[in-house]
C-alpha cells in the first residue's frame, strides 16, 4: 500500500506541473495574440483554438 501512495504522489506532482505549464502557455499565447492584433494587425494562427 505504501508503494501505491508513492506512485500516487508522483503522478499528482506530474499532473500539477503539466496543468501549471499548460495554463501559463495559454496565457502567454493569448497575451501575445492581443499585442499582435493591436500593433501588427495580424493574429497568431490557431491561438483561439489553443485557448
Amino acid at each position: 500500500m505504501r508503494n501505491l501512495e508513492k506512485i500516487d504522489s508522483v503522478l499528482t506532482w506530474i499532473e500539477e506541473k503539466i496543468l501549471v505549464y499548460g495554463i501559463l502557455f495559454m496565457a502567454v499565447i493569448l497575451i501575445a495574440n492581443v499585442i499582435s492584433r493591436n500593433f501588427f494587425y495580424s493574429s497568431i494562427n490557431a491561438s483561439e483554438e489553443i485557448s
